[in-house]
């Protein structure tokens, strides 16, 4: 077993012994919650009142520096005064300061939070932010230190044109007619501040189509464009997707790659920058298939196999992958060969990602394969875009990039656009990160953060200064180290030759350990080899267990010492996954655009007809269910894979109805969504979890009604012509444990027959939406996609019951 397969199982031994973070199994405790001066119960705030009291207790008992914090003593003081005048009745006004009490509240809990030493804490300053003058450049900037921030990604390349005069395309008219070099300003300002400065580029995409101006770089390479195959492009009907045909430059022009690196490279030699953060790294959304690439692809096969392919690439046959791979292909060879050639201008630099969530939907619908970029050291962080609008959006989307144990250096983008409405939900978003060990965050944009909010980051999560982890994670693992040694030991009094000792007398071990791990890290780095990572994850375990054999530590202690040491494991864990020293390339996985063979033809179903007529009562108990036929488990949408989570689904019909029965197995009931109660609401489909149904009302699979219904029972439907039908139905639902049960009676008159249409053809899907999957349908005839598909819809024939022999007649 060589050093890397070490320590990679070390940490799988790890995993379950350090302390648990906010995980798929752990309910999740926002870590600053509102309170409404106008709406919230006395005993609303007492409980609020209560949780903080307890934080308090922990943080004393852990001895640490908010304990001895000046302003939150002065906080509980004046918050606890103000509840007992509102509980009493007696002070005059009371009622009236209950809004100034509000606000103390949630700064106490906003004080109170963890501050990390190491972490990434990155602001992406849109171009529009960035002044002409220095003035306001530095005013800029030191908002921004004030806040805690150590990061700066000013946008520097976008929409086809620059912040700074160079040789590819035009700087911006607002700096071009000063003659200003803002980036000059901004780099040397940031770094007088001690900020690291990495700029923002668009790769791929030079343009905004919702934005009418001229773009310098279509108007001298107008062929390099994207142009889709069938001259019209995708629009979605989400009117929140931005429509980006003809938005980009093809990631199959090489040119355009080879003159970006050569760009970049010219940026790093002028400016003393950090490294770079690239954007839009990838075909445009659902704009993957484009005539260059089209081109090239059909050259390179001809040259390779002394043929064309078909113009067309059939989704079902054998090029399928080939395609597919083709195209991420020329996406995966900019950031490739950037890095390659960074080797050769500036090893020191940096090259971080701003990435789709969602490995699935990335690779799908816009051939972006980051993945495969960390798999291969190409990549020293990754930005994923959780513009999450709840802590729950983002545990799940965490889960997506983290699943099967992955250890990526991820600093996720969050949208302070999407939570600015709501003063807390920043806040409790930085608070999952820490729990979750993520290793730093990145917030767009600027424009979103209010001067209060930013107050509030340096009085919390930002409070103690960090150092950013991808620039040396051994480094980066000895800082944490450190500053866990440096909180265990109470400092001494030389005057009274006192030397410093540990908090706890059965902490001295736990010392001393540290102390010789620290002492080896010294001058290690992430490619100099002086430690390795079957080391560092052997000194965790060694850690761990000091830790267990504590048991009378008390309980503020112990969890902080977890929290902390928990965090240097996940570093750890990431050093172990992408340990240069024995380092080989790792070929791209089979894209999920690949699909199942047993998923390729249309389904057929014969549906049995049923003696007697199953109750609806959400509880699939009715012995009439026996008759009906259970359909094979579901296929996602996209035909690559089963669904995760077990799905049932039977039917069968009477003379007045078709009847439907689902059985849908939930892992995770804390998950399910069924927000929408109000029937007809079309928000129930991209909402909530679903069962959904579709059927033709006659031998035309494109005219289909359409039956939605989530685990409260609330229903909506249309038809493919008439997106106001109102058809009579009847449904039942219920929630268990571990499900949530569905069950239909669909009358034929709805579905456009007197009587059952027993001899015809009909056609159908049946699907269930599952929001937390990575790819949210399943689906009994996958559907390439979007599930209105009646081209993919599977064929229904009714099976009547079988007509009694007649009884011999009496003689």
């Amino acid at each position: 077993m060589n050093l890397k397969s070490l320590a990679l199982l070390l940490s799988a031994l790890l995993v379950g012994t350090l302390a648990t973070p906010v995980s798929a199994q752990t309910p999740l405790t926002p870590a600053v919650q509102d309170i409404s001066p106008s709406q919230s119960t006395f005993e609303e705030v007492r409980l609020l009142q209560e949780r903080i009291l307890k934080r308090w207790q922990e943080v004393q008992e852990a001895g640490l520096p908010q304990a001895s914090d000046p302003e939150i003593k002065r906080l509980l003081q004046v918050t606890g005064k103000a509840l007992q005048e509102w509980q009493d009745h007696q002070a005059e006004g009371a009622t009236g300061r209950f809004s100034q009490t509000a606000q103390d509240l949630f700064e106490l809990q906003v004080r109170l939070m963890p501050s990390r030493s190491v972490e990434m804490r990155g602001a992406l300053v849109n171009m529009d932010l960035i002044p002409p003058e220095p003035e306001g450049i530095r005013a800029r900037i030191r908002q921004l230190k004030e806040a805690g921030f150590n990061t700066l990604f000013p946008e520097v390349f976008r929409r086809g044109f620059a912040l700074y005069p160079n040789r590819l395309t035009e700087q911006e008219l607002q700096y071009a007619r000063k003659g200003a070099d803002p980036l000059r300003q901004f780099v040397q300002i940031a770094h007088e501040e001690g900020l690291l400065v990495l700029p923002w580029i668009w790769a791929f995409r030079i343009l905004s189509p919702d934005l009418a101006t001229r773009n310098p770089i279509l108007e001298h390479l107008p062929a390099l464009r994207a142009e889709p195959l069938d001259g019209k492009g995708y629009t979605s009907s989400d009117e929140n997707v931005e429509n980006e045909t003809r938005a980009f430059i093809s990631p199959a022009a090489e040119e355009w790659r080879q003159l970006l690196i050569g760009t970049l490279a010219d940026l790093s030699a002028r400016y003393p920058i950090e490294g770079y953060l690239l954007d839009y790294i990838r075909y445009g959304n659902n704009q993957t298939e484009d005539q260059l690439s089209q081109t090239r692809f059909q050259l390179d096969y001809f040259r390779k196999v002394g043929q064309f392919p078909p113009a067309r690439i059939d989704p079902l046959g054998p090029l399928q992958e080939d395609w597919h791979l083709w195209r991420e292909e020329q996406v995966n060879r900019l950031v490739k060969d950037l890095r390659l050639q960074m080797a050769g201008f500036n090893p020191a630099l940096a090259l971080g990602a701003a990435v789709f969530r969602n490995e699935v939907n990335a690779r799908n619908t816009k051939m972006q394969n980051w993945r495969h970029w960390s798999n291969n050291n190409w990549l020293d962080f990754v930005a994923p875009m959780m513009y999450a609008r709840t802590i729950e959006e983002l545990d799940l989307w965490l889960d997506w990039e983290t699943q099967g144990g992955r250890a990526d250096l991820l600093y996720p983008i969050l949208g302070a656009h999407q939570t600015q409405r709501k003063a807390s939900e920043i806040f409790n978003q930085l608070g999952l990160l820490q729990a979750r060990h993520i290793p730093g965050v990145n917030i767009f944009a600027v424009r979103n953060l209010s001067p209060e909010t930013l107050r509030l980051l340096k009085a919390g999560p930002f409070r103690v200064p960090a150092r950013v982890p991808h620039t040396n994670l051994p480094g980066a693992i000895q800082a944490q180290l450190k500053d866990l040694r440096a909180w265990l030991m109470l400092p001494g009094d030389a005057e009274k030759g006192l030397a410093p000792v540990p908090r706890h007398p059965g902490l001295q071990g736990m010392v001393y350990q540290l102390a010789a791990m620290i002492q080896t890290l010294e001058g290690a780095s992430f490619r100099n080899g002086k430690v390795n990572a079957a080391q560092i994850t052997g000194w965790m375990l060694q850690l761990q267990t000091e830790l267990q054999n504590q048991r009378a530590l008390p309980a503020g202690l112990s969890k902080e010492i977890q929290f902390r040491l928990g965090y240097a494991q996940a570093l750890a864990q990431v050093f172990a996954a992408h340990e240069p020293g024995s380092f080989s390339y790792r070929p791209p996985t089979s894209p999920p655009s690949v699909i199942l063979p047993e998923a390729r033809a249309l389904p057929q179903l014969e549906i049995p007809e049923m003696s007697v007529a199953p109750e609806l009562n959400g509880l699939l108990d009715d012995v009439a269910w026996n008759q009906a036929v259970l359909l094979p488990q579901p296929f996602w949408n996209n035909g690559a894979a089963r669904s995760q989570a077990r799905t049932d689904i039977k039917l069968g019909y009477d003379a007045q109805n078709l009847y439907l029965a689902f059985s849908n197995q939930e892992p995770r009931m804390d998950r399910l969504r069924s927000t929408i109660r109000v029937d007809g609401s079309e928000r129930v489909v991209s909402e909530d979890d679903t069962v959904e149904v579709f059927l033709s009302t006659g031998p035309d699979p494109k005219k289909y009604a359409y039956f939605v219904a989530n685990p409260i029972n609330t229903r909506y439907q249309k038809t493919s012509w008439d997106p106001q039908w109102k058809g009579a139905w009847q449904s039942a639902a219920r929630r268990g444990e571990q499900g949530w049960f569905l069950e239909m009676a669909i009358p034929w008159l709805s579905l456009g027959s007197q009587s059952p249409p027993v001899g015809n053809l009909r056609y159908g899907n049946f699907c269930r939406r599952r929001p937390q999957e990575i790819v949210p349908y399943a689906c009994w005839s996958f559907t390439f996609g979007g599930v209105h598909r009646p081209d993919r819809f599977g064929s229904l024939k009714l099976k009547p019951l079988p007509v009694p022999s007649p009884s011999p007649s009496a003689n």
